[in-house]
Formats: C-alpha cells, sequence, structure tokens
C-alpha cells in the first residue's frame, strides 16, 4: 500500500510581532530580530512540529496570508518588520527547510491586507520556494488539483461563525456539489478552507471532507479587542498532516494527522506563561 502525504499551513502572519519568525533574522534596520515571549513560544512549536513531521512529504500547500503586510489600519502598530520585502525573506527563511523535504510545493493566495496588492508578497514567498505555477502564478487565488486520487478544492478564506464552527464548511461543500452537478464536473472530495484562526474543524461523511486548518499566530488587539471575542477566540495552533492511501482502510481513505498547540495565557502580572508541557508534547508525538 502506497501512501501520499500532504502537509498544509495557513496564516502564519510572519511579521508580526504576534506571528512566527525565524531565529536569528536581520531584519531592514540591520539588527537581528528579538524574539518577544510570545514568539518564542512559537518558535518552540515550530521546531518541535519539524520534529514530528516525515522526513519527505509529498506536497506543502501554504494557504494563504503567510505575511502579515504593513499593518495600516494600526499604522504599522504589533510589527516586528515593517518592510514587506524584508518579511518576504523572513517567511522564505523559515519555510525553506520544511520546503526542502517535500517534493512539491503549491500556494494559494491570502487576504489583500496582508498578501499585498494582487497577492505580490506571497508571489515571491512562493516563488523563492520553488512553488509550482497554477494558471500563470505561483501564488495561485484558488487550487483545484488532484492529489492521491482525491480532488481537492484549496482556498484561503472562509466565513466565519459565533457558534456550529463546522457550519461554514459543510455548507462549501455543498455548494461544491451542487455546482459540479450544475456543470456536470467532478465533485472535490476535500476541501480546505483557513483565515479564521479557529484551529482545527473538521466536517466529513466517510466519502467527502471538509477541513478548516489552523493559524500559526498568536491573539493580537483586534481578536482580543473585538465586540465579540469569543466570537474569534482560537482553539489551537498549529498545521495538518493528510494522508492518502492508495486503497481504504475502514471507508475512510483520507487521514488527517493535525498537529496542534495550544494558545498560551494571557498575560499575568508582566510575565506570560509560555512553556511547552509535557501534555502537549504527548499529543504531538502521537502522529501517525
Amino acid at each position: 500500500m502506497s501512501t501520499t502525504t500532504i502537509l498544509i499551513l495557513s496564516d502564519l502572519h510572519v511579521g508580526s510581532c504576534y506571528g512566527v519568525m525565524p531565529t536569528g533574522f536581520k531584519l531592514s534596520t540591520g539588527a537581528e530580530c528579538n524574539l518577544n515571549q510570545g514568539q518564542e513560544y512559537l518558535q518552540r512549536c515550530w521546531q518541535h512540529a519539524l520534529l514530528q513531521l516525515p522526513k519527505r512529504i509529498d506536497y506543502l500547500i501554504l494557504n494563504g496570508d503567510t505575511t502579515e503586510g504593513q499593518s495600516l489600519k494600526d499604522e504599522g502598530r504589533g510589527l516586528s518588520e515593517i518592510d514587506p520585502g524584508f518579511q518576504v525573506r523572513a517567511a522564505v527563511q523559515l519555510l525553506k527547510p520544511l520546503a526542502k523535504r517535500c517534493k512539491t510545493v503549491w500556494a494559494t493566495r491570502g487576504s489583500g491586507y496582508h498578501a499585498g496588492i494582487g497577492g505580490g508578497y506571497e508571489e515571491t514567498v512562493a516563488d523563492s520556494l520553488g512553488a509550482q505555477s497554477f494558471s500563470g502564478w505561483k501564488a495561485t487565488p484558488w487550487l483545484r488539483v488532484e492529489l492521491g486520487g482525491l480532488l481537492f478544492d484549496i482556498s484561503h478564506r472562509q466565513s466565519i461563525t459565533i457558534a456550529y464552527r463546522s457550519m461554514p464548511l459543510e455548507r462549501e461543500m455543498r455548494f461544491a456539489l451542487e455546482a459540479a452537478a450544475r456543470r456536470g464536473e467532478r465533485a472535490p472530495d476535500v476541501i480546505v478552507r483557513s483565515h479564521a484562526h479557529y484551529g482545527y474543524s473538521l466536517w466529513e461523511d466517510g466519502r467527502r471532507y471538509a477541513i478548516s486548518t489552523p493559524s500559526f499566530k498568536l491573539m493580537d488587539s483586534y481578536i482580543l479587542g473585538s465586540i465579540s471575542p469569543n466570537r474569534a477566540m482560537p482553539w489551537s495552533l498549529g498545521m495538518i498532516l493528510l494522508r492518502i492511501n492508495d486503497r481504504e482502510e475502514q471507508g475512510h481513505k483520507l487521514r488527517t494527522c493535525p498537529l496542534l498547540y495550544d494558545h498560551p495565557p494571557l498575560v499575568r502580572n508582566g510575565n506570560m506563561e509560555v512553556t511547552l508541557d509535557e501534555k502537549q508534547k504527548g499529543a504531538s508525538e502521537t502522529l501517525p
């Protein structure tokens, strides 16, 4: 039995002081980036995940918001690196060791606020990592591709709901099935969406799957100061590894293997408790 492995990453927001940054990165000022406590925690999660992932992965899919962008609404507040060109460099430095493990890299385009006009920042990241071109883009708005015998429908954005977080995924699948029936096309087997920063969500019926990916960004002032912050409070950080077997096992051809990490607690008396505890390590080390 052969297995196809797919790693899906989204919402890294490299360049934000709440996002993951590579260690030792030289900023546009010429100084070395000093990670804050939250970023140190994200780096520990990142390095821990790299240890758990397979040494060889068939496909790496970057599903949008790889960089933070210029944060214009906040006049650049909350950025570790204000220059988007250097954010791109930081993202490439962070992702290159992972991309080297992967036979093929695909990328989609995130929201314009973070990805730049026309998704230019993410286009450059994808090109630097040797991503495959799709309809002329290295970072495409929508990726529809067959992997391991399953048809994937991958895009960054999705609806955000206060409750019933699987509802947008189920709705996406229903719309996709209706569109495929009208056009006489093959319906997708797997839908992947990101953007919401909820954490990992899965809707499946044994034949078709809809997946919402977690972010790799901590809660920022936008989320904490929201009118209804509970709607956006994420469950987890991390990434999703998918395994597709060439034949079904117990009715399932696809196995989802999330690598998830808790958000650290909020600042208390000026200190943030950001230890990667044994419970988290144990959960991640069970990755099949």
